[in-house]
């Protein structure tokens, strides 16, 4: 490729892994279409990979973009990261976007040195111009989105016409192409969390709630098929379901236009459970499910219904329970947003939290009892905590700095939190919920195109066996969270702690882990030897 102008860096994490910043894809496809050659490099902070992948560039660009959409990597990191982009381009500007970059733009300025500016909102356009400015080597003032330390802010319009961006440029798919390929249908969102920023961003940077034109979205898809064999795609809509007009005309469209165009990929959404429990969603849901989808993310957080009003939730306790049971009779995998630990609950609460989890049929998911609440800048709760005066002053760059009410609560939640941190991606808290989405994708594939009459007996029996393994690691999980939150109500020892939750990975939860996934892995092998292929 040509010598890159512009250098995009975007950071894995320690507790997701690496994934695909669909935010530099944009703002790197807007500065191509620009005539400007671009790099994307995914950067393991931790690792400290940077100065070897900054080597691939042979000149120096004249602009490095950080992606900073959630304080994922701590200040000295980033500090350390900002420092060795400076070495690379002593002479070049240094810029950051996304939500945090755009919520804490001041503060980051204020606090590094290295860093020259922060794109604010939206940075397709805004991004070029800085690039045609360095260019030409003219003075940075006035420009509209631009945050620096000398100028004055200028705020610069949304677009409000999402078709005529160009489509985010990809990074190369993983090793075996079984990446999974971010995909954008709309900016903002309708909701109003308390806990999420994207309310705020879509006030105060947005716009509002805009969508793109279903035939645009399934032209990317297409692209997508077209370079990937049966791609993976999650949609990061805040939900899929939102629309100016309200119902379901949108997403209709665009699964009607994925199946015109015989489209083979498999898709993920966000749906609200107040959506799933309406009547007509029930005629949706087989043209989704036919068109590609498979799984579904519900934002459930908690079974009490006076924290859900809280966090200005619209669904309730009774809406969660019956929308997460029709995604599971509709056979489609089901994952629930949940928050365990909250500033205000109280240690006795935990054991009704819990209850709640196996009333949901989620207790079988370790991870989830991990949880605590995120104070992500620009969210409502940043704002409620420092009406109660909990948050600390390095929340705006922790999401977890601040106090709670109850101090046997907090001993333990922040135990829960650094060890969850700590151990990330060892843990494979995603085994039994894929092994759940294979087992509903075969279902899916048997019923279109069972070739074997032992077919359906293969699928059923796994999902058996996976239901049995869910029971083992329910019991399990019920257990520990008992005998954690006993601890904490005690007298806390932390060496104690650490060796039960050392205990539980190694006698259930990586052994249920492991057989989810043997089980899928078996699953997959038979159907295949009858020449059924499971996409998921």
């Amino acid at each position: 490729m040509n010598t890159p102008s512009i250098v995009f860096l975007s950071f894995s994490s320690r507790l997701w892994g690496r994934h695909e910043e669909l935010g530099v894809g944009y703002v790197a496809a807007a500065a191509e279409a620009a005539g400007y050659p671009v790099m994307i490099l995914t950067v393991d902070p931790e690792v400290g990979d940077l100065p070897a992948l900054l080597g691939q560039v042979r000149n120096a660009p004249i602009l490095i973009g950080l992606a900073l959409s959630h304080a994922a990597i701590s200040l000295p990191t980033l500090e350390s990261v900002l420092t060795g982009c400076r070495n690379a381009i002593p002479d070049g500007h240094i810029t950051a976007g996304g939500y945090f970059a755009t919520f804490n733009s001041r503060k980051l300025l204020n606090t590094l040195p290295e860093l020259d500016s922060v794109v604010v909102g939206e940075g397709e356009e805004t991004l070029v111009k800085l690039a045609d400015r360095l260019r030409a080597k003219r003075d940075l003032s006035n420009l509209a989105g631009l945050q620096t330390r000398t100028h004055s802010f200028r705020p610069r319009a949304p677009i409000r016409d999402l078709d005529a961006l160009q489509h985010p440029k990809r990074e190369p798919a993983e090793a075996g192409g079984r990446s999974i390929f971010p995909l954008s249908t709309s900016r903002g969102c309708l909701a109003h969390c308390t806990f999420c920023n994207v309310p705020a961003w879509t006030r105060h940077h947005g716009g509002g709630w805009r969508g793109r034109s279903p035939v645009n979205i399934v032209d990317e898809l297409e692209a997508l098929t077209r370079s990937h064999a049966f791609p993976r795609v999650w949609v990061v809509d805040s939900s899929f379901e939102d629309s100016e007009a309200g119902g379901f005309q949108r997403i209709t469209a665009i699964a009607e236009e994925i199946l015109q165009r015989n489209l083979a990929l498999r898709y993920y959404v966000f749906f609200r459970a107040e959506t799933i429990c309406e009547p007509e969603f029930s005629h949706v849901l087989p043209l989704l499910v036919a068109s590609g989808m498979r799984r579904v993310f519900v934002g459930v957080e908690t079974g009490d219904d006076n924290e859900l009003k809280a966090f200005a939730k619209h669904a309730r306790a009774a809406s969660n329970r019956a929308a997460l049971e029709i995604l599971r009779t509709a056979h489609l995998a089901v994952r629930a947003g949940w928050i365990m630990f909250t500033p205000k609950i109280r240690l006795e609460e935990l054991v009704q939290k819990l209850e709640q989890l196996a009333d949901f049929a989620l207790l079988h998911s370790t991870i989830d009892l991990f949880t605590c609440l995120e104070a992500y800048s620009g969210s409502a709760e940043v704002r409620k905590l420092e009406k109660l005066g909990l948050l600390h002053e390095d929340a705006w760059h922790n999401p977890f700095a601040y106090d709670f009410i109850d101090p046997r609560v907090a001993v333990l939640a922040k135990a829960m939190v650094a060890v969850r941190v700590a151990e990330g991606q060892k843990w494979d808290g995603e085994a039994l919920h894929t092994a759940d989405l294979i087992v509903a994708a075969a279902r899916h594939e048997v019923e279109a195109d069972a070739t074997t009459d032992d077919a359906w007996d293969l699928v059923n029996e796994a999902a058996g066996r996976i239901s049995r393994i869910k029971r083992v690691q329910t019991s399990a999980n019920r257990l520990f969270l008992e005998e954690i939150i006993d601890l904490a109500a005690t007298r806390w020892d932390q060496d104690q702690f650490l060796g039960r939750v050392r205990q539980h990975m190694r006698d259930y939860h990586l052994p249920t882990a492991r057989a989810g996934r043997t089980v899928a892995a078996k699953l997959l092998s038979d159907l295949g030897e009858r020449g059924v292929q499971v996409h998921y």
